[in-house]
Parts: C-alpha cells; sequence; structure tokens
C-alpha cells in the first residue's frame, strides 16, 4: 500500500516539477575598463576624475579614483571604441 502512495507522490511531484517553467533571463554582454592614476613619480592620484567616451554614440561616464587612484567604469556596452 505504501507503494502505491510513493509512486503517485513521485509522479505527482514529476509532474509538478516539468509544469513549473524556470525563469529566464535574457543576456546581456557588456564590457569594463579599469586602471590606475598615476602621478610622473608613480605615485597613485586619489580624486581624480575620469570620463569614459563611446566614441560611436558620444555618451559619457564620469568616475572618480579611489584612495589607491585606481578606477573602474563597468557595465559598458561592448564595441567602443571608448
Amino acid at each position: 500500500m505504501q507503494i502505491k502512495y510513493f509512486l503517485a507522490a513521485s509522479a505527482a511531484s514529476v509532474s509538478l516539477a516539468c509544469g513549473i517553467a524556470a525563469p529566464a533571463y535574457a543576456q546581456q554582454i557588456t564590457t569594463g575598463i579599469e586602471g590606475t592614476v598615476r602621478d610622473d613619480s608613480g605615485n597613485p592620484i586619489a580624486g581624480a576624475e575620469i570620463t569614459v567616451t563611446d566614441k560611436r554614440t558620444g555618451a559619457t561616464r564620469t568616475l572618480t579614483t579611489n584612495a589607491g587612484g585606481t578606477f573602474v567604469a563597468s557595465n559598458l556596452v561592448t564595441g567602443g571604441p571608448y
């Protein structure tokens, strides 16, 4: 008797699992630019303003370097040129 309930529960579980669609995620392809701004002596420059410009569209993004002089521009449209 227990096997009948087990098989019925298993069949119901499989049916339910197949009926629920997994969420679909769109692919988003992006790129990024990162770097460090340094003075002539090689010391990092904190607080420097960086402007990244997509030459095709003219879209710009302005960033500020951190205490170590580094910046990261992420989620840029691929292709550039920047």
